[in-house]
């Protein structure tokens, strides 16, 4: 399963949506459901220890480009492939 880490810049609070409030109650089972997987990926983490160095850089590269600077890409080194050690093999 793939999740994504979002930073706190890109959480809304649900209660300001407007499409939120138009949606219809969840089931009990959607509930017990949603309360189970957080419950399964919840534990300690402070997602402000982390930082969006991704978006760093490329706002990084829109400074330079707006100071009229090169922009130079460089080649993405090749890694090889690992083998996964998830047990299953």
């Amino acid at each position: 399963m793939l999740t994504m880490l979002r930073y706190a810049y890109d959480v809304a609070d649900p209660r300001s949506l407007e499409e939120a409030k138009k949606l219809k109650e969840p089931e009990k089972s959607e509930l017990e459901l949603a309360m189970k997987i957080i419950a399964d990926l919840s534990g300690e983490f402070d997602i402000t220890q982390y930082k969006d160095q991704y978006r760093e850089k490329v706002e990084a590269l829109i400074q330079k480009k707006l100071k009229g600077e090169k922009i130079v890409v460089e080649k993405p080194v090749k890694e090889e492939a690992k083998e996964p050690n998830d047990g299953t093999a």
